[in-house]
């Protein structure tokens, strides 16, 4: 057996070993010295920000010296299109270190597959617990319940539990697929008795939790919500706080892990500049609100397995249109913030009892010759998977496809499965993931 095999099992059995998950994620060999650059970027100005900034970059560069797009300086690299990495991932890959794979398909359906080295799943874990600095508390000694996109047991299964206690007592994994108003109670009873210091969310869900909660006429107290993988909108940041008295902190990030940025109040977000670096291609429209907009490409500091340079996630940052060049600059080394991050938001589907069925951008999980994917609800009972697919698309992918979505989709939902040539755009020429047509309060 390899060395990369055994890694990547103990990366499996250790979301359900406390041990194994503290080792990987709070590796004594990495976790401290990414801990220790954190700090001392916090009593950094833009010059020392700038010069420490550069010698990680510079870093990155190094390690993908091997790459065919590779240049001396940043400007030398070309943009790294999703496309081009879901094509040709070995291109990005380093063979020669220890490596956990992951993937996506993001918000607009491309499945990518990447991989993570040990620093780089380390380094994750420094950057969300300095987040959590305010509170107190870090994964390591928290007792956190998670409500986000565990597959429990299959959804079709509407008997209790509805989620199980784990790492021993110290993780509450809950089953997002099963939460409805008739299922709610057990939930608020697993909490209660629980008692977390943090809930961490999909905020999509979280808005359903809360609601839910609201007209059942029941309450929960939970001191921190942690909030990430989905646009958290002001609305239902104020929504979610109010409904469970807690701090909301929410972070931005993705699965290719090229940048991070944290809000703890509305309209206001940083970026990491210890994470990545960050670059700004900024829209000439501007919104009706005084905002702008421009897209976020990003080079990851931290995974020497798979070093991305100049990576195009796909998201937008708003900023205020006053915001100068240089402002944007202040805004990569983490100086001054802007008002949100549009990306992923509402890729979700609705059960015909009301279950927010999300991280649908795993059904693409291990299945070839998928260019790309989009997901249409027209109502509660049936789903559309239109998939522009790559030569070779068969009834072995049609199959792995399905098995992927019916560990998120109920049986009773139809799923029918259809190869098109080209996928649904909307009016703005925007190409959605998820695109619900439904005329219920859920949509």
């Amino acid at each position: 057996m390899s060395w990369r095999t055994i890694i990547s099992q103990a990366a499996a059995i250790g979301r359900s070993s406390y041990l194994l998950d503290v080792i990987l994620r709070n590796n004594p060999i990495y976790y401290s010295g990414v801990r220790d650059q954190l700090e001392k970027f916090e009593y950094q100005g833009e010059d020392e920000r700038k010069l420490h900034c550069d010698a990680l970059l510079e870093r990155t560069l190094r390690w993908s010296a091997g790459s065919s797009a590779s240049g001396r300086v940043l400007a030398d690299w070309p943009i790294l299109e999703k496309s081009k990495l879901r094509d040709y991932p070995g291109r990005y890959q380093h063979s020669n270190f220890l490596v956990i794979p992951a993937s996506t398909g993001g918000s607009t359906g491309v499945p990518i597959r990447v991989v993570r080295s040990l620093l780089n799943v380390a380094a994750e874990q420094a950057f969300i617990d300095h987040n959590l600095l305010v509170t107190g508390k870090n994964f390591r000694t928290a007792r956190i319940a998670i409500l986000r996109d565990d597959n429990f047991k299959p959804p079709s299964d509407q008997n209790p539990p509805f989620g199980k206690v784990v790492y021993g007592g110290r993780r509450l994994i809950l089953s997002p697929q099963h939460l409805n108003p008739e299922t709610i109670a057990w939930y608020v009873g697993a909490l209660s008795d629980f008692a977390p210091d943090i809930l961490w969310i999909r905020p999509s869900i979280g808005e359903y939790f809360a609601k839910t909660l609201i007209e059942k006429g029941l309450f929960l107290k939970i001191p921190t919500i942690l909030s990430s993988s989905e646009v958290l909108g002001n609305a239902a940041r104020v929504f979610i706080r109010q409904c469970f008295a807690s701090r909301i902190i929410d972070f931005y990030g993705q699965a290719e892990r090229v940048s991070f940025a944290y809000s703890q109040s509305e309209d206001e977000y940083f970026f990491h500049p210890a994470y990545g670096h960050v670059e700004f291609l900024p829209h000439s429209e501007e919104t009706n609100n005084g905002s702008a907009t421009a897209d976020i490409n990003g080079t990851g500091y931290w995974n020497e397995a798979m070093p991305l340079v100049r990576y195009r996630t796909g998201d937008r940052v708003i900023y205020p249109a006053k915001y100068t060049k240089r402002d944007l600059a202040l805004v990569s080394l983490g100086l001054k913030p802007v008002q949100g991050i549009s990306g992923r938001d509402g890729d979700y589907v609705v059960s015909p009892r009301g279950e927010i069925l999300a991280t649908l951008g795993q059904l693409t999980r291990n299945v070839d010759h998928v260019l790309r994917m989009q997901i249409v609800q027209t109502d509660v009972n049936s789903l559309k998977l239109f998939v522009l697919s790559a030569p070779g698309f068969c009834d072995a992918d049609k199959r792995r496809l399905l098995e992927n979505a019916r560990q998120k989709i109920p049986l009773d939902m139809l799923i029918d499965i259809e190869e098109i040539d080209q996928l649904i755009s909307l009016p703005s020429g925007k190409v959605p993931f998820v695109i619900r047509r439904l005329s219920t309060k859920l949509d």
